[in-house]
C-alpha cells in the first residue's frame, strides 16, 4: 500500500519494490502516487471511480508504459458507476440507452369514492454533501459518453487525427469478448448433493486460523526480520475461503493449485492434505447420515385409520398409525 498515512521511509521501501522485476506485481495507493513517481514497467492502472476531470485522468492512467521497450501494451481501466454515467447524460443532454422495455400505461377507472388528497413534505436539498455532478467536468462527461475514446481525446487536446492504417484499441471500439458459459453438470437420479453447513464451515476457517499462528510461532528469525510480514500475509484469508469451499472435493492437485507460489504454505502443504482429509471424511460421513434421514422422512406417508391393536386416542376415536415406505407397509 502507498499512501500519506504510511511513514515515508515505508512508502520509499514500496517505491524500490516497484523498480525490482517480480518483487511488487500490485500496489494499491491513492492519489499521492499519481504525481513525480516514474516507474519504467508498470502494466496497468486501474482507477476505482472515474477522475473529476480529463487532465487529473491522462496524469493518473500516464503512470504506465514509461518505458515502451519493456511494456509494449499498457492499460488504463477506469471503474465507474451507473450513476456517474446517468449524470454525464444529463449533463450533455443526451438520453441514456437502456435495454429494458417501456412501460405500457394501463388506463385505470376512476373509484366511485372521492380520493383522499395527499400532501407530500418537502423534501430540504442537501448543500454539505457533494454530487457526482459537482465533481464531474463536463470534458470528463464527454469521455464517459464518448464511443471512441482515443478520437475524443484527439479531439480536446487537439491531436492530430489518427492514421487510418492504426488500429484503435479501447473500450469503445473493440467488442467485449464473449464469456464462455460453463456447461451445467446435472446431478445424476439418486446422487445426494453435499454441502458444508454454517457449523462445518467455521471450524474449518477456526482450524486454519490456528495454523496461520502456529506457523507464525514457529517461523524462524530471519521470516520474522521482514518488515512487510503481517499475519494475513502467512495463511491469506482468500487461501482460507477457497479451502473451505471446496473441502469436499479437495484433491493434492487442486490444494497445491490453490497455494501457488506461496513458499510459506508450501513447507505446510502436507499437515494441510493430512487434516483436511480427516475433515473431509468425517464432514461426508456426517452430512450423508443428515441426508439420508432427511430422505427418509420425505418418503415416510402417516396414514389414520381406526383399529383395535396398539390404538392411538385422538378426538374421542381410537386410531392406529402406519408408515408407508415405497407402497410397503410398516407399523410405527
Amino acid at each position: 500500500m502507498y499512501n500519506a498515512l504510511n511513514w515515508p521511509d515505508y512508502n520509499l521501501e514500496t517505491r524500490a519494490l516497484m523498480r525490482r522485476p517480480d518483487s511488487c506485481r500490485v500496489t494499491v495507493a491513492t492519489d499521492i502516487l499519481m504525481v513525480g513517481v516514474d516507474v519504467p514497467d508498470i502494466d496497468d492502472i486501474v482507477i476505482v471511480s472515474h477522475p473529476p476531470n480529463v487532465n487529473n485522468y491522462l496524469q493518473k492512467v500516464g503512470r504506465t508504459g514509461r518505458d515502451r521497450t519493456i511494456v509494449s501494451n499498457p492499460c488504463g481501466i477506469v471503474y465507474s458507476t451507473t450513476y456517474a454515467r446517468k449524470v454525464a447524460h444529463d449533463m450533455l443532454g443526451i438520453e441514456l440507452p437502456t435495454t429494458r422495455p417501456k412501460k405500457v400505461k394501463v388506463e385505470s377507472k376512476p373509484p366511485n369514492k372521492p380520493r383522499e388528497r395527499r400532501t407530500k413534505k418537502r423534501k430540504i436539498p442537501d448543500t454539505k454533501t457533494p454530487t457526482s455532478k459537482s465533481s464531474m467536468s463536463e470534458e470528463m462527461a464527454k469521455l464517459i459518453v464518448s464511443k471512441c475514446k482515443t478520437a475524443e481525446l484527439d479531439s480536446m487536446y487537439r491531436n492530430p487525427p489518427l492514421q487510418p492504417s492504426t488500429h484503435c484499441n479501447c473500450s469503445g471500439c473493440v467488442q467485449k469478448p464473449e464469456m464462455p458459459q460453463k456447461p451445467q453438470r446435472r446431478r445424476p437420479k439418486g446422487e445426494v448433493q453435499l454441502s458444508l453447513t454454517k457449523e462445518m464451515k467455521e471450524l474449518v476457517t477456526e482450524w486454519l486460523i490456528g495454523l496461520r499462528e502456529e506457523i507464525y510461532l514457529t517461523a524462524d528469525s530471519k521470516m520474522l526480520t521482514d518488515p512487510f510480514l503481517i499475519l494475513p500475509r502467512l495463511v491469506p484469508g482468500g487461501l482460507i475461503s477457497k479451502i473451505t469451499r471446496v473441502l469436499l472435493q479437495l484433491t493434492w492437485e487442486t490444494l497445491g493449485d490453490l497455494i501457488g507460489e506461496n513458499p510459506i504454505m508450501k513447507v505446510h502443504t502436507q499437515q494441510i492434505w493430512t487434516t483436511a482429509l480427516e475433515l473431509q471424511s468425517s464432514f461426508r460421513q456426517q452430512l450423508k447420515q443428515k441426508a439420508e434421514e432427511k430422505e427418509h422422512q420425505k418418503r415416510c406417508v402417516y396414514v389414520w385409520f381406526p383399529g383395535s391393536a396398539d390404538p392411538y386416542q385422538r378426538g374421542g376415536v381410537q386410531m392406529k398409525r402406519q408408515r408407508l415406505l415405497g407402497g410397503g407397509q410398516g407399523t410405527c
